[in-house]
């Protein structure tokens, strides 16, 4: 081997440095057509991308979040400043959703419960077979005759009285308030996000901010998209934030500056642009403060700036190679592999010390440009090599990993270092030749240097004194150790988006605003048929309410907010139809209803279209189904629920809201058990869970990768060295540094 391989290097070194322009010129050609292919590049901000893609647990978790998650959402909001009322933040709500529905790639936009739009109709029509069998009893008591007199008197008294006008209004379309006996079991959410219903608008209970929700056209990978979203809601916030300003100026008559809410965004739009902005940031300060630290190091050491064009050129010949690799290979950078390019500053410019320190050391001890070179490149391209490929297969052992992100990362760096050997193998030579063998004034030895930073006399008195370098090295070994032991593993998805990313940082500012919960639990139902998947999940509630119960969770959500299960329907159905005659006469309650109304001095035909409605209300045919909901345009309510995939196979998701903090790392196992069945089509699913997969997975993963980089790098050695003892001295230094290296982060 020895042979082959210093024929082969002095081969390259031959050619290099007689043939010097052709090699600059294929290089040349090489960094075109890489440019040209890394430019087309992209960048992908989603961090579900770096995870497993073939496991089930993790699959489950990403498809929950692209179907039903609250990834597609813009989030705005809308902050009072010191002095402004409700009123104002209120009237400015209104205002800024009004201006955001006329952008073109916004679907819709909510920010207040709208009692004349589609559900509120279709739940005022059928809001009898919303009401739960088991308040029966309380609906049939509201229909007695003292009940229906007292209830009129009080309706007359909050609506000449202070009330709000949400209140005001579902008096005047529900005077029997049928609707508060369903209202909180269909309007309350429970748990996604605690506002103030009182007021109507999505209004934090310190009544200080107001989220606004826009829905937009396409979904927040697509960061092209993203950019064009933002600059048009930029712009109607600062249209409209302007002409609410000069609004109050003029009211307040040049008292005082006038002055809109504060207006900030969140979801996932936000967090998909800035993850996208933050990886090219990266990426470009990174790479450029490691070229700029290597190149100050190499004037530092070398004191020439030909030594600079000899480490930086062959480094970025390298860079260029891989981008185009990458482009080949991968197509996309993301914010695992942003970092390659400064890895490779790092490893790659190895290889140029350790043979121009060569050269320069022949140089200065007499050898013509001639020797030196192929001294170089005849005996330290050895070690060179060996390097290059130890370190190139460390690497792709991290290509047995499920771990996209990683495994994207193991590739590029390890074929980035090989590269970087190839473009050093032939370029310092070349550059060498070309730059030192022309004719000078001067010798050109007597510009060389070579700055050892005292490593020469550290090494020196480490072979004076074995035995306390030996002793105090162990001792090291175990203390940090203690620590490397100790190392603990975020499995946590999110720590994987930079803390910087204002989209999330604004998610939890809404979170503790508003007690939203944006990573809910999920339980995810599969069928062919609608009817096979709302009966599963019908028993996944029933499932459901013995935790909620016993306090594991607060509360869940289902299609069934809005749809009553159909065996509940029946039951209120059956029931209204027995009492016909009885406690819900239509006759009887109409006729003592506008008796009471006229003594209590209501104007004539106030409630006629009510009564009217009355016979329809009280006697519903038949139970509601999702074809009703969908009939009613309440699409975007199904939606949230129940979807239907390309090949016709229906899904539905029941959002569970855990009742303990420590279920946001660690799932309850009782409820995973519960409801944890795939071969019935019934999922649970939730970034607790998928966490918890991911330690497990990397767990193993790493310790595949470190065996079989363990092995690569021993056989490697071994085939260089032809000495066991110098392979396991070569192993134990590694594995020593590592060491120390865990127990510093520790």
């Amino acid at each position: 081997m020895p042979g082959v391989k210093q024929g082969l290097f002095l081969r390259i070194e031959d050619l290099a440095r007689r043939r010097y322009r052709l090699v600059f010129l294929v290089t040349a050609a090489l960094c075109l057509l890489s440019l040209l292919l890394g430019r087309h590049l992209t960048l992908d901000g989603d961090v579900l991308n770096l995870v497993p893609r073939e496991n089930r647990v993790i699959n489950t978790f990403r498809e929950a979040l692209e179907d039903f998650g609250s990834l597609d959402y813009l989030l705005l909001l809308v902050e009072a400043r010191k002095g402004q009322t409700v009123d104002e933040l209120q009237e400015f709500a209104d205002l800024l959703a009004a201006r955001l529905q006329a952008v073109p790639d916004i679907q819709y936009v909510e920010h207040k419960i709208d009692t004349s739009g589609p559900f509120f109709s279709f739940f005022r029509t059928n809001q009898i077979l919303f009401l739960p069998p088991a308040r029966l009893d309380d609906l049939q008591a509201r229909f007695t005759d003292p009940a229906i007199r007292a209830q009129v008197q009080e309706n007359f008294r909050q609506l000449t009285g202070p009330s709000s006008f949400i209140v005001k209004q579902l008096l005047e379309e529900d005077p029997f308030q049928v609707s508060s006996l369903v209202f909180k079991e269909v309007l309350r959410s429970k748990g996604p996000l605690k506002v103030d219903l009182s007021s109507g608008y999505y209004l934090s209970k310190d009544g200080g901010a107001l989220l606004i929700i826009a829905k937009p056209v396409k979904p927040a990978q697509d960061t092209a998209f993203d950019k064009r979203l933002m600059e048009q809601v930029r712009r109607a916030v600062a249209e409209v934030s302007e002409s609410f300003a000069a609004d109050l100026e003029e009211q307040a008559a040049g008292a005082g500056e006038g002055r809109a809410p504060g207006v900030d965004y969140g979801g996932g739009y936000i967090i998909a642009l800035d993850d996208s902005e933050l990886i090219m940031q990266d990426m470009l300060r990174n790479g450029t403060l490691s070229f700029i630290v290597i190149l100050a190091l190499y004037y530092f050491c070398y004191r020439r700036f030909g030594a600079i064009l000899y480490s930086s050129v062959p480094l970025m010949v390298g860079q260029m190679l891989t981008l185009a690799t990458a482009y080949i290979f991968l197509r996309h950078l993301n914010s695992a592999t942003t970092g390659f390019t400064a890895m490779l500053m790092g490893l790659g410019t190895d290889f140029t010390i350790v043979m121009y320190a060569r050269y320069v050391e022949e140089r200065t001890r007499g050898r013509s440009l001639e020797e030196a070179l192929r001294l170089m490149m005849g005996v330290s391209a050895f070690g060179v090599f060996t390097g290059a490929i130890t370190s190139a297969g460390t690497f792709y052992a991290m290509c047995v990993t499920e771990y996209k992100g990683l495994r994207d990362f193991g590739f590029l760096v390890g074929t980035g270092i090989l590269f970087c050997l190839v473009a050093i193998l032939f370029l310092l030579p070349a550059m060498i030749a070309w730059n030192e063998g022309r004719v000078r004034r001067k010798d050109v030895t007597k510009k060389l240097y070579l700055h050892s930073f005292g490593v020469e006399r550290v090494m020196a008195w480490s072979t004076r004194h074995p035995a306390p370098v030996l002793a105090g090295s162990a001792l090291l070994t175990l203390g940090l150790g203690y620590y490397a032991w100790n190392v603990e593993f975020t499995s946590n998805v999110q720590d994987l988006r930079s803390p910087k990313n204002r989209g999330i940082m604004m998610q939890e500012t809404i979170a503790r605003k508003f007690e939203a919960s944006f990573t809910p639990m999920m339980v995810l139902c599969r069928g062919k048929d609608l009817d096979g998947v709302m009966e599963k999940n019908r028993e996944a509630n029933r499932l459901l309410d013995r935790f909620v119960e016993d306090g594991t969770l607060r509360g869940y959500e289902s299609i069934f907010n809005y749809l009553p299960p159909r065996q509940d329907q029946e039951q209120v159905i059956r029931a209204l139809r027995a009492g016909r005659d009885g406690a819900f006469d239509v006759e009887r309650i109409e006729r003592t209803f506008r008796s009471a109304l006229n003594d209590s001095g209501f104007r004539a035909g106030t409630y006629d279209p009510y009564l009217k409605a009355l016979p329809a209300i009280l006697r519903p045919e038949r139970p509601l189904a999702v074809s009703d909901l969908e009939a009613a345009g309440l699409e975007r309510f199904i939606g949230r629920y129940i979807r239907q995939d390309e090949g016709g196979r229906y899904k539905s998701v029941t959002y569970l809201f855990p009742a303990r903090p420590e279920a946001k790392r660690t799932a309850p196992p009782a409820l995973v058990k519960a409801l944890d069945h795939p071969s019935q089509g019934i999922e649970i699913t939730g970034v607790n869970i998928a966490s918890a997969e991911l330690k497990r997975i990397f767990s193993r993963d790493a310790w595949r990768a470190v065996i079989l980089g363990l092995i690569l790098v021993t056989i490697l050695l071994w085939l260089d060295f032809r000495s066991l003892w110098l392979t396991a001295l070569a192993n134990i230094q590694l594995l020593v540094g590592v060491v120390w290296m865990l127990g510093c982060m520790r």
